[in-house]
């Protein structure tokens, strides 16, 4: 995979849907139980920045790879940007299969679109979020 660019978005503003707290010493994300009603939105915002910046729509984007935050906020941000069941397949198995295992779970999704016959030259948009409200994309081609 190619990285073409990525960007991120922070909405200080929103930082409540998404603290950090200390627990046994460490730092964990609390998502708030209304989280999903912000992240579609931000997600929706930081992704149509970079497709600006290259000239791209989002339905440019064959294949889309989004953190497994669950059911609602899969759903938020799939209506937010108004893809299909079908786009989000992977992302959805990969949370069956292994829950939420934080941001980094994108490369689980990539990995199951890479072996599902993913075509060279092919776009993908990486999406993840995280603490204090921040959302981010990666725009990646298939070499």
């Amino acid at each position: 995979m190619e990285i073409i660019a990525s960007a991120s978005l922070y909405i200080p503003e929103k930082r409540e849907y998404i603290p950090y707290i200390h627990k046994n010493g460490q730092l964990h994300n609390q998502l708030s139980v209304s989280v999903h009603t912000h992240v579609g939105k931000a997600v929706a915002q930081v992704v149509d920045n970079l497709l600006s910046r290259h000239s791209l729509k989002r339905t440019d984007i064959p294949h889309w790879e989004l953190h497994t935050g669950g059911d609602k906020i899969i759903n938020s941000i799939r209506d937010e940007i108004g893809l299909s069941e079908e786009q989000i397949a992977a992302t959805r198995s990969i949370l069956c299969e292994y829950g939420n295992m934080s941001s980094p779970t994108v490369l689980f999704v990539l990995d199951r679109l890479i072996k599902a016959g993913m075509k060279k030259g092919d776009l993908c948009m990486m999406v993840a979020f995280g603490a204090g409200m921040s959302a981010h994309a990666c725009l990646l081609r298939k070499t």
